[in-house]
């Protein structure tokens, strides 16, 4: 019985080496199915593994799989039984290369490295999930373009002058002083008043442009509140404008002229197009902005006031939107 015991138990084989071990028992005569024995390393394993017991000739380690094992690190029992061609790992558990940013937060798993925790995609947030959707418990809160005139329809404003980052932008009627921020679900969020017969006609994340209309034109940059920042005058009225709080400029039509601004009210430059050019919108960027005629054409004005390049506003809207 005792022999039994012995030919059926896993005989200790010590091996050395980095990823071809080395090893031998003297319980182990010959190589044949079902061969079998309790393996200890001493190197951390850096590749692909494999054994030569008693000078048998290296065998492959294989998990139960068929991949070779890479991942042995010393002083834990590893039992491993001959199948003719490789020797395979008795009792693994899960493996495969599932890595923690591809699993779910907090939930654990194992691959081939062993125990881990999922930690999440980075993107998996509600910006990145369209509104409606649930991913993974994260609810989207982002609108399809084509989303967002429902909102606009709905909202009591019947101009609408800007969306930024936070808010659609409206006022209603003209010169009432008086501007409405409503969220990406059409939901009254902020009324900001100035008073009086001031026109509110452009928004930025942080910035709004007032004009106040009377023998003299009386334009006022402000902040999200409306407490007033800088303001210029002109011998003409505009409510087409635009800002870049990024670059502090911002950009207004008066008659003929396109003219930029920074945010002390100092004006940095202006061009002139032909009269009755009817300017549309202004559309900011890092370097200027472009003004959007009714014509479909869009002509790039610099930061410092300078006119450069035409295009199309087909055009410009297509590489903004691509």
């Amino acid at each position: 019985q005792l022999a039994d015991i012995t030919k059926d138990s896993y005989p200790i084989v010590e091996a050395t080496g980095t990823n071809a071990y080395v090893g031998s028992s003297d319980k182990i005569t010959r190589l044949e199915k079902g061969t079998r024995f309790t393996l200890f390393i001493s190197n951390n394993a850096t590749g692909n593994c494999t054994i030569n017991i008693n000078s048998f000739g290296a065998k492959n380690i294989k998990d139960p799989f068929g991949k070779i094992v890479n991942n042995l690190k010393p002083n834990i029992p590893y039992n491993l039984c001959y199948n003719g061609v490789d020797f395979i790992l008795q009792g693994k558990g899960g493996g495969g290369n599932l890595q923690p940013n591809q699993a779910l937060a907090g939930y654990t798993f194992t691959n081939d490295n062993g125990p881990q925790v999922g930690v999440g995609d980075p993107n998996l947030k509600p910006e990145n999930i369209l509104n409606g959707k649930t991913i993974f418990g994260v609810q989207g809160i982002v609108k399809r373009i084509e989303d967002i005139p429902d909102y606009l329809l709905n909202s009591p404003g019947d101009t609408h002058v800007a969306v930024t980052k936070d808010y659609i932008w409206t006022r209603k009627g003209s010169k009432n002083g008086a501007a409405y921020a409503f969220d990406i679900n059409g939901t009254l969020k902020k009324t900001v008043i100035r008073g009086g017969s001031e026109n509110f006609f452009a928004a930025s994340d942080y910035h709004m442009l007032w004009c106040w209309d009377g023998s003299v034109s009386n334009f006022y940059l402000t902040d999200l509140e409306g407490s007033k920042i800088t303001s210029i005058l002109s011998s003409d009225y505009s409510d087409v404008g635009a800002i870049n709080s990024s670059t502090r400029r911002f950009f207004i039509v008066t008659g003929s002229w396109l003219k930029v601004y920074n945010f002390d009210g100092t004006l940095l430059g202006e061009s002139s197009v032909t009269k009755n050019t009817q300017i549309i919108a202004i559309v900011p960027t890092s370097k200027g902005a472009y003004f959007c005629t009714g014509g479909g054409i869009a002509i790039f004005v610099t930061n410092s006031g300078e006119q450069r390049e035409t295009t199309y506003v087909s055009a410009l809207f297509s590489n903004i939107f691509q």
